[in-house]
């Protein structure tokens, strides 16, 4: 499985999430700030209401606008426990390993899960490619479309 380059379109630098090493060991930013960094602008949170200009919260939210949109959507309860429990094993599996081979095999873990549950993981030659926004996807599979001789 192959993975595309990142090639961001974003409106701004996204500001990575950190990873620090407290009194206790090293330790992962909080899951609403892993959930919010790393994108652009949009994604930024008000430091009055804690939504984003969307009016989205990186936490599960009552009331909260739901647009079907990555970029703008308030996380689910379950969605935010999951994220919740891979960041705490991931945060436990720190030092292990170096954090490339961690990325590696969650990448390769996810990729089988989604064409498990699509029903696809089988057909040869089938690959996930992730992105880091539906801008940058459509523009992968331009390229990918258009083939070698265009690149």
């Amino acid at each position: 499985m192959t993975q595309a380059p990142h090639r961001s379109s974003s409106p701004a630098a996204p500001r990575q999430a950190e990873f620090r090493v407290g009194r206790t060991g090293p330790a992962l930013d909080s899951t609403e700030a892993l959930l919010s960094e790393g994108g652009d602008c949009r994604l930024a949170l008000d430091p009055v209401s804690g939504r984003s200009r969307y009016g989205c919260a990186v936490r599960p939210a009552g009331g909260a606008p739901q647009f079907s949109s990555a970029t703008a959507s308030t996380i689910s309860p379950a969605g935010f426990a999951a994220a919740d429990r891979l960041r705490e094993r991931l945060a436990a599996l720190d030092g292990r390993e170096p954090r490339a081979a961690t990325y590696a095999r969650e990448l390769d873990r996810v990729r089988g899960e989604l064409l498990g549950l699509c029903g696809l993981a089988g057909p040869p030659g089938l690959e996930v490619v992730f992105a880091a926004s539906g801008t940058d996807a459509h523009l992968i599979a331009a390229e990918l479309f258009a083939g070698p001789s265009a690149a």
